[in-house]
C-alpha cells in the first residue's frame, strides 16, 4: 500500500462497516509490488484470500530489482557501508590508509551483489494483472537502472527441450503476444531502457493494451541509444493515446555525450519530427529532452 498515513487509515477501519468499506478503497487503490516471483507469490495469496478487495486496486505499480544479495554470501557478512568522515585511531595516516580502507570495504560490498536472477517477465506482470486487477486502470513499471542492466525479459525462457514439437500450445517466444488487459488506459514506465530499446519491445507492449489512451515513459540517464530509439518508437504510437509524457533526460542534468556525438544523430533521426506528426492527435503534451 503507497499511502503515508496508512497505519492511522487502518484503525479508522475498525469504527464501522460503513468506514471499513471507505478506508479500504482508499488505502489500496494504489499498490505497489517488488517484481520477484516471490513477491507476486505473496500478492497472489493474499488477494485470493481476500477478494473483496480486489476492485479497490485501481493502479498497479511493479519495480524490477536490478541488484539482489549473493546466495553465498549471509545477510551479517555484508559489510555497513562505510563513511568517509569516520575517525580511524588505529591508522597513523589517515590521509592515505584511511581512504585504502574505505576503498576496500566499497570492495568487499560490492561483491555480495550479483544482478537480480528471480525477477518476473512482463509476461507474468500482464497476466498477474488480468487475473487479479480486473478494475486497475493505470499499470507502473519501474525498469531501474544502472551500468549494463539488461533487458527485462517479455517471456519465460522455455527450459523443456520437448516443448518445441508443440508450437501451437508454447508459441514462439519471440513473437508470441502479451495477456491484453483492455482495462488499462494509462501505462507509465520509468527506468524505460531496461523495458524499451526497439521499436518491436513497444509493439508487444501496445498490442496487450488496445484501450491506452495515457504514456509516460522516463528514462533514468540521457542516452544517444534512448533518443534514436524513441524517434524509431513514435512511428508506431496508436491514435488512442490522448495524454503523451516523454522524459529522456531523466534525473540527472550531465550530459553523458559530447555535443558533437548528438549532432551527428541528428543527420539520420529527427524527433521534432515525429513529435509533429502525433501533436494533433493528443490532448496534452509533454517532453523533456533534446530538440534541434
Amino acid at each position: 500500500m503507497r499511502h503515508p498515513r496508512r497505519k492511522q487509515l487502518s484503525d479508522l477501519a475498525l469504527v464501522s462497516k460503513t468506514w471499513r468499506a471507505l478506508i479500504q478503497e482508499r488505502l489500496y487503490r494504489h499498490i505497489k509490488v517488488k517484481g520477484t516471483y516471490a513477491a507476486f507469490a505473496e500478492c497472489r495469496l493474499w488477494f485470493l484470500k481476500h477478494t473483496h478487495l480486489r476492485p479497490h486496486v485501481r493502479h498497479f505499480e511493479v519495480w524490477m530489482p536490478v541488484w539482489e544479495i549473493k546466495a553465498s554470501r549471509r545477510k551479517t557478512d555484508i559489510p555497513p557501508i562505510p563513511s568517509a568522515f569516520t575517525p580511524r585511531p588505529d591508522l597513523r595516516n589517515r590521509a592515505n590508509r584511511g581512504a585504502l580502507v574505505v576503498v576496500q570495504e566499497i570492495s568487499d560490498m560490492t561483491q555480495a551483489f550479483q544482478q537480480a536472477s528471480h525477477n518476473v517477465t512482463l509476461q507474468d506482470i500482464f497476466k498477474h494483472t488480468r487475473d487479479l486487477f480486473r478494475e486497475a486502470y493505470a499499470l507502473t513499471i519501474e525498469g531501474g537502472h544502472g551500468k549494463r542492466t539488461p533487458l527485462i525479459k517479455a517471456h519465460p525462457p522455455i527450459i523443456d527441450e520437448s516443448a518445441s514439437q508443440y508450437p501451437l500450445f508454447f508459441g514462439n517466444v519471440s513473437t508470441k503476444m502479451l495477456t491484453v488487459n483492455p482495462t488499462i488506459g494509462s501505462l507509465v514506465l520509468k527506468g524505460a531502457w531496461n523495458i524499451i530499446r526497439e521499436p518491436s519491445d513497444f509493439c508487444i507492449l501496445k498490442t496487450a493494451l488496445p484501450n491506452l489512451r495515457e504514456y509516460h515513459c522516463t528514462y533514468a540517464k540521457p542516452k544517444i541509444q534512448a533518443y534514436a530509439a524513441m524517434c524509431c518508437i513514435m512511428k508506431y504510437f496508436p491514435s488512442s493515446i490522448k495524454h503523451l509524457n516523454i522524459c529522456l533526460e531523466g534525473l540527472t542534468s550531465k550530459p553523458t555525450a559530447t555535443p558533437e556525438k548528438w549532432r551527428s544523430l541528428y543527420t539520420e533521426y529527427h524527433i521534432c519530427k515525429d513529435i509533429g506528426r502525433q501533436l494533433p492527435n493528443l490532448e496534452t503534451f509533454s517532453y523533456t529532452g533534446r530538440i534541434c
